[in-house]
């Protein structure tokens, strides 16, 4: 009977060692961290954008958010990997909330951009995307040519005694096609070697009825190809006209 409350004892103490263990494996078992921020956001994808020009206004991040806050109670911070960074526009979107932004970036390469949502209770949501940024555009220059010319007018026919090309630039192609009686066959290539072109020689000992049509298409590389039409008229000097350019 004496030895009863001794194994009593031991028996509640070897409880409470259980009860520890448990405990301790429970809270080994629990997951870190904080809990998952009710803003939800996903990155946009696909952007490009080239050196030295605008992006335009664009969407960087679709996200939504739990708390269910007006749009005014939404911010978001933009860094756009480039060393330079600022606020985005945050606006309603089918998706909930997006945040855009614009931005111009002074050299080419991929570039990420860092969106940080931030709502009135202060949850928070990061999310990244890449931008792709290519050279800048060369601007784009516009071959605009004058042509001058004598012509001897007979009673059905003309003759193109000079015709030159102006403003042409040197090593421009020309590439001359004239369709109608009295047409050469075939087509002509000239090179410019300098802003006057003579085609005088394309022409020597022809006679052109009205409604030939002389098309001359120049071309060179960093310039927009310029297409011109000369009509022949009755006793008249050829109507001059820019088909494209």
């Amino acid at each position: 009977m004496a030895g009863r409350p001794l194994r009593s004892a031991n028996a509640r103490r070897r409880a409470q060692i259980l009860v520890i263990a448990l405990s301790a494996a429970l809270l080994s078992a629990a997951p870190a961290g904080a809990a998952p921020s009710p803003i939800q956001a996903t990155p946009a994808s696909g952007l490009t954008a080239a050196a030295g020009s605008s992006t335009g206004t664009v969407t960087l991040a679709d996200f939504t958010d739990q708390n269910r806050l007006d749009a005014a109670g939404l911010t978001a911070a933009i860094d756009w990997g480039d060393g330079s960074s600022g606020a985005g526009d945050v606006g309603q979107s089918s998706a909930g909330y997006s945040v855009s932004g614009e931005h111009i970036y002074p050299e080419e390469g991929q570039f990420t951009v860092t969106v940080t949502i931030t709502d009135a209770l202060n949850d928070q949501a990061v999310v990244s995307t890449t931008v792709a940024v290519t050279p800048a555009r060369s601007p784009t220059r516009h071959i605009k040519v004058r042509f001058s010319g004598r012509f001897t007018f007979f009673r059905r026919t003309t003759e193109i005694r000079m015709l030159v090309a102006h403003h042409v630039p040197p090593g421009a192609t020309l590439l001359v096609r004239c369709d109608g009686t009295g047409c050469f066959r075939d087509q002509a290539v000239v090179i410019a070697k300098r802003r006057r072109v003579k085609l005088t020689g394309l022409f020597r000992g022809l006679v052109l009825a009205p409604g030939a049509q002389i098309t001359i298409a120049i071309d060179k590389p960093g310039f927009a190809g310029a297409d011109y039409q000369l009509k022949i008229r009755r006793h008249r000097r050829p109507k001059v006209r820019m088909a494209s350019g």
